[in-house]
């Protein structure tokens, strides 16, 4: 028995020590195995890379102290001339009235900067694009704490710290309730400021009421609603697409092994008895969906269920690996969103895209 504890905690300690090396080898540019070299750079290119780019509400830590130059000269009061000769001022002067200047309160910031800097409108509307070298290069050397600020930051659902964003930068990491809420609440900012990007009007993970300060629309007028699943038996994430004029719900699974056709309906079947409820209620689809106005007119007696179903593989790309089945869930939504293919979406590119959201959500970024 103690052999057997002693060598469970020796793998567990080989685990974390390879995860480790894992991280400090991603973080410093160190290629993996079967990744292309990158292409030498010229002197002016490399210096303006290795230059920092920090958020605009970047603020250093509390108890970080500026350094003093060793060659600088420290002089105090009392080395220059006595206590008698320092003039007490007793006052304002007349007239002038003594006002300290107060910083608005931080909790405004999302409402107010956002409203005085209204984005145009991205030229390159592209979920596939790979993520910009200089802002991925200060977020490595904050991770690691190369840039000395431990302070987490505002990911607007919470606050993101360096676990936060170490488990959203490891491939195989599984996501967490944290992270999913992070991601889809800047995919409804991107939504509520950038609505002509998106060709059907949809919603992401929020309430039929809607909640205007986290930018969640009424249900009123939407054609299709997404949200990401988590089945519990199995730990796993999926991608859910409601859709309205259809009365069908269709989920999108990188990994249909996981769940048999009974587990699936069984899992599903307290989902379409609940949402054609829940868009009753909101009073939007009384005279536009036949099959709420038919019980409203009283034609029938019970509302019908939605219908569910699980998208097959040729629509799915399904991987080959665990532990990504977060991020994949998220991208299927995103170019569902955005019209886009689900061709890419693939074991190949779970890096680049843990790398954008790395980014996206360090810097808080609206446009692609």
């Amino acid at each position: 028995m103690r052999r057997s504890f002693t060598e469970s905690q020796k793998d567990l300690k080989e685990t974390l020590l390879a995860k480790m090396d894992e991280l400090m080898a991603m973080v410093k540019g160190a290629p993996t195995p079967g990744e292309p070299t990158p292409a030498p750079q010229n002197e002016e290119q490399e210096a303006s890379d290795n230059e920092d780019v920090f958020p605009e509400d970047w603020e250093a830590d509390d108890n970080e102290a500026p350094s003093t130059p060793l060659e600088a000269i420290i002089t105090a009061i009392g080395d220059t001339q006595s206590q008698d000769e320092v003039l007490l001022l007793p006052g304002p002067p007349e007239n002038v009235p003594f006002v300290r200047k107060r910083k608005p309160p931080k909790y405004l910031n999302d409402y107010t900067a956002e409203k005085k800097k209204r984005r145009v409108l991205p030229e390159n509307v592209d979920p596939e694009r790979p993520v910009d070298r200089r802002l991925f290069r200060t977020f490595k050397r904050w991770l690691i704490g190369d840039i000395p600020n431990a302070r987490p930051r505002n990911v607007h659902t919470g606050v993101g710290d360096v676990k936060f964003f170490t488990t959203l930068f490891l491939r195989s990491d599984w996501l967490h309730d944290d992270h999913i809420d992070a991601i889809s609440h800047l995919m409804r900012r991107r939504r509520h400021h950038f609505p002509e990007l998106y060709p059907q009007p949809d919603a992401v993970n929020q309430y039929y009421l809607g909640m205007e300060s986290r930018y969640m629309p009424c249900w009123k007028d939407l054609n299709f609603i997404y949200f990401v699943l988590y089945f519990d038996h199995q730990k796993h994430w999926v991608a859910v697409e409601v859709d309205i004029d259809m009365w069908q719900i269709r989920v999108y699974d990188n990994d249909l092994s996981c769940t048999t056709d009974a587990q699936f309906d069984a899992i599903m079947l307290p989902w379409t008895e609940l949402f054609p409820h829940l868009l009753r209620s909101t009073g939007y689809y009384d005279q536009v969906n036949n099959n709420i106005l038919n019980v409203d007119l009283g034609d029938s007696s019970q509302l019908r269920s939605m219908h569910a179903r699980r998208m097959p593989s040729e629509v799915v790309p399904q991987s080959k690996t665990s532990g990504d089945c977060g991020v994949y869930e998220l991208e299927y939504i995103e170019h569902l969103m955005l019209n886009r293919s689900l061709d890419n979406i693939t074991d190949d590119s779970m890096r680049m895209f843990r790398d954008r959201w790395c980014v996206d959500l360090f810097y808080q970024n609206l446009t692609w």
